[in-house]
């Protein structure tokens, strides 16, 4: 933390005097850099364990979890799972409901992309003009109906 002026000090810090040792402040900013740089290594170290932890098939972020929960003291872990454990309790068995099964359920399907769904929807258009109308309708609510094309005006 920076050092507050005082009164009196004519706007002069600590080394007053005019005196600035050029070795011991070499010294101190040299070793801050190496630890930056050791910090920078070890960061990407971690990143690199991530990343072959994901590859493995884990799920990263309850590793973190797991790996933040493994650093805390002992008596603070079993407070925290607890506080997360009365929560839990609190909010009732949500999962056994058919909401709670249904967000499961959602949950559990693959996420489909941007390109995908743009894929999925040129797809669509083709088929519907080239006349394919099987294959235009895929995806339709069951018993869902098509809007009438003949109602659209022409210019559009």
């Amino acid at each position: 933390m920076a050092k507050t002026l005082k009164v009196g000090d004519n706007g002069r810090g600590h080394n007053s005097g005019g005196m600035i040792d050029g070795e011991a402040l070499k010294r101190y900013v040299d070793r801050v850099v190496n630890l930056m740089e050791d910090r920078k290594a070890l960061n990407e170290d971690i990143k690199q364990v991530y990343e072959e932890s994901k590859d493995a098939g884990f799920v990263t972020k309850l590793l973190r979890q797991l790996v933040k929960e493994a650093m805390m003291e002992p008596e603070v872990l079993e407070d925290h799972l607890a506080q997360m454990d009365a929560l839990r309790h609190a909010l009732g068995r949500f999962g056994d409901t058919p909401l709670g099964e249904a967000a499961v359920k959602e949950a559990a399907k693959p996420k489909r992309s941007r390109r995908d769904r743009a894929q999925e929807a040129i797809d669509k258009a083709e088929a519907h003009l080239s006349g394919d109308e099987s294959s235009a309708n895929e995806g339709l609510t069951p018993g869902a109906v098509p809007a009438p094309y003949e109602d659209i005006q022409e210019g559009y």
